[in-house]
């Protein structure tokens, strides 16, 4: 079956299901911040009715439209509620609108403009560059297109405020070389958004002002691709899951920029899932394009890009057995940053040994921390936000100096890319990240001669002691012995060891009902084996001290 084909089925799969589901009703989630954002529904009853011409797609799409546009607001005070309503809206009145009744048509006609148009003035959106000015001007832009007949002063200046503002936002965030900066699962939710912005306007306008050839946006496919592990999980820094989920987005790419060969694994899911992500039909054109004949598997085995939150991702292949790293730079403060710089994972023999445990839906933490004065969304250096364990760098696969916590403004560059073929991987330099307490601490991972992990730390202390906590979350099981730590998975073995003097292997807990607090003991404990392992070591002052660890699999 084509791309296309399946592309189809997977529209009509989820349109024939959502004409069963409830009415739309206004609903805050548990923290009272969000309200259901619509971004899928009404776009799949008004593809499956223009199709058919059932009309039965019809009553349920315009049903829906009235029931969103019945809404007192959009939410405007957290913007993508907003932008999310008014693309779903704006599809249903383009798409259908010669079908509609005049009461809907007139009924959305006011609803866009008081609930949408009206509320976008001093949005915050507009002076922050990541994936919320994505999201809200490309929800702006759809509803300027589909209503610039009846508002076109309004119409005008959201396209040139969106313009202007999205510019800087693309150069943050994908240049220069396509490595997103709030990580894999926000690039796609955000570049979805970007795609359907490009190409309305290209529709509408015949151009996309340039925004498309910003430098890096090219590569976003390529660092997509390369976040995904070769056992299939995702490189889940930040507030990202290890979960690989369908990236449709990738068609677009692929079509844009002709590099159908780093779209062959999105082909597979396709092949073995169908689609039920956001915004299916606006990539059908694309999959058009693309000869099926030439996806085929990329030989390429190295990405790395530099940027807000500089990546290495490297691969001996791309077979489950083959070996995987993924390691990061950049700062906490970052649009959902943790506290993990030069944190890194490692897939080897089918397994993944070296995670992170990743985030926890946003209410559920929201409820815990909003009532003790503090805000999730606060990434100041004293913010409760960092006494989330998840977050914090005691719980990521990193250096911990003295016990202290990251500096949220330290930002750790990726000095070097190794690409030789007994060294895959690059050198960090995370000296910011920890303030005063050291002179340097440079980091450098790499996989050795396609076979292991080598992890090379050198500190160099300041005026004083410093105390270094070697950090690795694994799901395996652990043994602690002499000469190292004996990690274990379905029959595989694997020894962590490390080379240097002073040195003290140490496990400790990855459950955060083990810790103290309301928060950790408010969290929900990662479902699944997990425990940190490492080492501890002193740096005496004034003097430095280099650590080589390498991780390769045993036999008894």
């Amino acid at each position: 079956q084509t791309p296309l084909l399946l592309m189809h089925e997977s529209v009509m799969k989820a349109a024939n299901d959502n004409l069963n589901e409830d009415k739309f009703v206004y609903k805050r989630d548990a923290s009272g911040m969000r309200v259901l954002v619509i971004t899928n529904r009404i776009i799949n009853l008004a593809y499956a009715y223009r199709f058919t011409e059932d009309p039965k797609y019809l009553h349920k799409a315009e049903q829906d439209i009235n029931d969103v546009c019945d809404f007192a607001d959009w939410n405007p005070s957290h913007y993508l509620d907003v932008a999310g309503m008014t693309t779903s809206v704006s599809f249903g009145y383009d798409w259908l609108y010669s079908a509609l009744q005049d009461s809907t048509i007139a009924h959305a006609n006011k609803v866009i403009k008081t609930h949408s148009f009206d509320t976008r003035h001093n949005q915050w959106f507009y002076r922050r560059f990541h994936n919320w000015n994505q999201v809200c001007n490309s929800g702006l832009v759809c509803g300027a297109v589909a209503f610039c007949d009846i508002w076109p002063k309004e119409a005008e200046g959201i396209v040139r405020d969106a313009i202007n503002t999205n510019r800087r936002c693309m150069t943050k965030s994908y240049s220069p070389d396509g490595a997103y900066c709030e990580g894999p699962a926000y690039c796609y939710y955000g570049t979805s958004f970007e795609i359907l912005m490009l190409n309305t306007m290209d529709k509408a306008f015949g151009t996309c002002f340039g925004l498309d050839e910003t430098k890096g946006f090219d590569k976003t496919i390529d660092y997509l691709v390369a976040t995904c592990g070769t056992t299939g999980k995702v490189f889940n820094y930040f507030d990202n899951s290890e979960k690989r989920s369908s990236y449709a987005g990738l068609w677009y790419f692929a079509d844009r920029f002709n590099k159908p060969d780093l779209i062959y694994d999105e082909y597979e899911y396709l092949k073995q899932n169908g689609y039920t992500e956001r915004f299916i039909p606006v990539y059908m054109k694309n999959a058009m394009q693309i000869n099926p004949k030439d996806i085929k598997r990329s030989s390429r085995t190295v990405y790395y890009g530099q940027g807000d939150s500089p990546v290495f991702l490297g691969r001996t292949g791309w077979d489950k057995n083959d070996l995987y790293l993924g390691i990061k730079g950049g700062k906490a403060s970052e649009n959902h940053g943790h506290m993990d710089s030069g944190s890194f994972v490692f897939d080897a023999y089918g397994y993944r040994w070296a995670m992170d445990l990743g985030f926890q839906p946003y209410p559920t933490i929201e409820v815990i921390i909003n009532p003790l004065g503090g805000s999730y969304w606060n990434r100041s250096q004293n913010s409760l936000r960092w006494q989330v364990t998840r977050l914090n760098n005691r719980f990521h696969n990193t250096l911990t100096i003295d016990d202290n916590d990251h500096i949220v403004d330290g930002y750790a560059s990726m000095d070097e890319v190794f690409e030789s073929a007994n060294e895959k991987g690059a050198s960090f330099n995370l000296t910011e990240v920890f303030g005063n307490r050291v002179q340097s601490a440079i980091r450098k991972a790499v996989i050795k001669d396609d076979s292991y992990l080598e992890i090379t730390d050198a500190v160099t202390a300041g005026k004083n002691d410093a105390k270094v906590r070697w950090s690795m979350v694994t799901p395996a099981d652990v043994e602690i012995t002499e000469s190292g730590i004996l990690l274990s998975i379905d029959g595989i073995t694997m020894k962590l060891e490390a080379e240097g003097e002073g040195i003290t292997y140490r496990t400790w807990s990855a459950y955060s009902k083990d810790y103290p607090g309301a928060l950790a003991q408010g969290e929900i404990p990662y479902e699944g084996q997990a425990c940190i392992v490492g080492y501890e070591t002193v740096v005496p002052a004034e003097s430095a001290k280099t650590v080589k660890v390498t991780l390769k699999r045993v036999t008894f």
